[in-house]
């Protein structure tokens, strides 16, 4: 009987080993790519939250300079996909910023313009002025730690990713569509370092960051020479632009090969199913993760200029407090701030009543979007909840303990006999499920010894494109590749 088995199984592989090689000979074409084509809309691209461990790792191993998805591209590569969709949710007037331009004024230019040199010698502050990521590099990107907490549309954050093209990347979720939408731009374009002179700078205190990207150049538009340009963020959430040489005026540079942004945006995902619209979900067994941008600022192009400031002075909003009371008596200009607790961790934030921040996903499961009919009992019964909830699991663990004693002595007998019936049985059942173990790898073995002797064939192809060096995540516009710096 297991005889048979065995054969049927050996059979099995050798009908999937044959079939397998007739796929990819229909489906050569797609993995023989020598270049790319800038075509997204064939590709499958999944937006998952990566665990610490795996954004460290993606962002630490870079992006190989023999890459075919890398150097150029055209505008397509930035459509998203049909699974991915982008909303614009800011129809809600929030002042998260007041943004005030200075233009073509030298004085208020050298009152904000910071000499990163000159702050890198002062004690505490950290940075460079030559990075290796960011020497000679175009599309490359580095992931910074910082000195302090810096708030960002209120929220804290703990790492800014400097890229080469005139942004800094300030999402907490490292993959591709965030990149689009959670930036703080002086001036977004097609940018290159690998001018001789070229460089880009950066220097944090602890009260403020600021990075400047020195004699760029713009690939489209390279004789019109370099750009000198900075970016400041404060640790309060205040954002400065400073700009000492723009040889073009921004909108006359060309958008074919690189977005073209000045300003700042924030957005916030939601995992919803097929179909449905935020706050009317219909039921579904595939979900698809929405971008929301619920904010952002775009400056004036044709304002910036040689000795330009774009000073962007952050407002108080309800994601900045951290207790319940003081969310409930806030009295900001342009916010009315509701608690939402979490029931499952008696842990909260405060927010808007619109729920329009990173946190949405918490604030619509919690069912924070409903109103309370008194709010300091409500505050007073999230505290005494926390304190009931405390006092319970202690109890609960000491009863455990307890039960969990008792019934090991009533129940050791009794797992002897069973154990000694059922032995016999599992033991063919291993056997069984090593033996198919054992066959699959023999099966890898084989069909990986054949596609290495053989690379003309479909098998060897799929094996020269996707080898284990050329394994990364998939995305659908510009790469840029990316360090940590600790």
């Amino acid at each position: 009987m297991y005889k048979k088995k065995y054969l049927d199984l050996i059979f099995f592989l050798i009908i999937s080993f044959i079939s397998f090689n007739i796929f990819l000979s229909i489906n050569a074409n797609p993995y023989s790519v020598s270049g790319y084509n800038g075509n997204t809309q064939n590709i499958n691209v999944a937006i998952n939250t990566l665990s610490n461990s795996r954004k460290r790792r993606d962002i630490e191993k870079g992006i190989d300079d023999n890459d075919n998805e890398s150097g150029d591209f055209d505008q397509n590569s930035w459509n998203i996909p049909s699974d991915v969709e982008v909303h614009d949710d800011n129809g809600t007037d929030h002042l998260y910023y007041e943004m005030k331009i200075y233009s073509n004024n030298e004085t208020i230019f050298k009152k904000y313009y910071i000499d990163v040199e000159e702050m890198l010698k002062e004690p505490g502050t950290e940075g460079s002025i030559d990075h290796p990521q960011l020497v000679n590099s175009y599309r490359k990107a580095v992931g910074i730690h910082l000195n302090n907490t810096y708030r960002f549309y209120g929220h804290t954050l703990q790492q800014v990713t400097i890229a080469t093209g005139g942004f800094c990347y300030v999402g907490d979720q490292v993959h591709s569509w965030l990149a689009a939408t959670q930036y703080i731009a002086p001036l977004m374009a097609n940018f290159g370092t690998e001018n001789m002179d070229s460089s880009i700078l950066y220097a944090d205190d602890g009260k403020k960051l600021v990075v400047e990207w020195r004699n760029v150049f713009v690939r489209d538009h390279v004789e019109a020479g370099p750009f000198i340009f900075q970016m400041s963020l404060y640790a309060n959430g205040d954002i400065v632009f400073v700009y000492d040489k723009i040889p073009l005026n921004p909108q006359n540079i060309t958008e074919e090969n690189h977005p073209r942004k000045i300003g700042i945006s924030d957005a916030y995902t939601s995992e919803e199913p097929f179909g449905s619209i935020l706050g009317s979900p219909r039921r579904s067994n595939s979900t698809k993760r929405v971008i929301y941008e619920y904010h952002k600022i775009s400056v004036p192009l044709e304002q910036i200029t040689n000795k330009t400031v774009v000073y962007i002075m952050a407002k108080p909003n309800c994601i900045q407090i951290e207790n319940c009371e003081e969310c409930y008596s806030s009295n900001l200009q342009h916010f009315e701030c509701s608690w939402c607790n979490d029931e499952t961790t008696n842990t909260g934030f405060c927010s808007d009543q619109n729920g329009l921040h990173r946190r949405r996903q918490d604030w619509i499961q919690n069912h924070c979007h409903e109103k309370k009919l008194d709010n300091i009992e409500y505050c007073k019964n999230i505290n005494s909840t926390t304190t009931t909830t405390v006092k319970t699991v202690t109890e609960n663990d000491e009863s455990k303990k307890s039960n969990t004693t008792n019934d090991s002595k009533n129940t050791n007998k009794d797992s002897v006999v069973s154990d000694n019936i059922d032995g016999t049985k599992n033991g063919r059942h291993f056997s069984y499920l090593l033996a198919i173990f054992v066959l699959l790898i023999i099966f890898v073995a084989c069909w990986v010894a054949y596609a290495y002797y053989n690379p003309s064939t479909p098998s060897g192809q799929f094996l020269i494109k996707y080898r284990f060096s050329q394994w990364r995540i998939p995305t659908s516009h510009v790469r840029y590749s990316a360090s940590l710096h600790t």
